[in-house]
């Protein structure tokens, strides 16, 4: 049986763009099968996963601030309340005349607000 080799810069490559592990076997032309293998058996391959990974994050990340220094606001929001824990918060009188504050929060379906008393 010939094994396949496996080139480690094109699974890096691939990685980097957060590809899923089935993606990435696809684009070497391999089975996840056998990328899963190979991952496996050889160091360079998980490595070369998992820098890929990481940078391309490091990528995503590095954009993402400077589109924030660069001025973009809704960025600048963004990673305000995804590094510094920043939320939007409104005090409000309900009907009863007592104060509530509703507190905006990010999340992935989009922002909730939570009323606590004040």
């Amino acid at each position: 049986m010939v094994k396949i080799e496996l080139d480690s810069a094109k699974v890096e490559a691939l990685a980097a763009l957060q590809c899923t592990f089935d993606k990435i076997a696809s684009g070497l032309g391999v089975s996840t099968d056998t990328l899963g293998r190979r991952r496996d058996e050889d160091p360079a391959i998980a490595d070369a996963i998992k820098r890929g990974r990481e940078e391309g994050k490091r990528s995503l990340r590095r954009l993402q601030y400077t589109s924030a220094k660069e001025g973009n606001i809704t960025m600048q929001i963004w990673l305000g309340k995804q590094w510094l824990k920043q939320t939007d918060k409104q005090d409000v009188t309900n009907i009863d005349g007592i104060k509530v504050e509703v507190e905006y929060v990010n999340s992935p379906l989009g922002d909730e607000s939570h009323m606590h008393e004040s």
